[in-house]
Formats: C-alpha cells, structure tokens, sequence
C-alpha cells in the first residue's frame, strides 16, 4: 500500500466505480480530489477520503495519487 496518512491531499488517477470489480454506479470522475480521513492498512479498499464534493468513499490506494 502507498504511504498515505491522515490529512494528506489526494486526486484519483481514473474514474471510480463502485465494486470490488469496479463495475457498479460512478463514485467520482478522473481527477477528482479531497483529504484522507482514515487508513486502515489491512482493507483492499481502506483509505477512506472527504471527496471535495462532499461524499466519502473508500478507496484502494492504486487508485489515488498524493497531491501534497
């Protein structure tokens, strides 16, 4: 899992889909950004951010890059 920690400014690197095979409803578009609220390292999909849009979603960390 990527280094991320709590507080840290994240974009996606693709749109997201919801689903383990990704294959569900749009969570959020490529590029989308917002802050870790929690990491739990021993989750598939388990840094959790406040996207700036105001929804929360779990994300795997091959989806996120660090803004700063």
């Amino acid at each position: 899992m990527k280094n991320f920690k709590k507080g840290d400014i994240v974009k996606t690197v693709k749109e997201i889909k919801a689903g383990i095979k990704e294959d569900g409803p749009i969570v959020c578009s490529g590029g989308a950004t917002g802050r870790v609220a929690s990491i739990e390292k021993n989750a598939w999909d388990g840094i959790t951010v406040e996207l700036d849009s105001g929804m929360t979603w779990w994300f795997k960390s091959s989806q996120l890059i660090l803004v700063y």
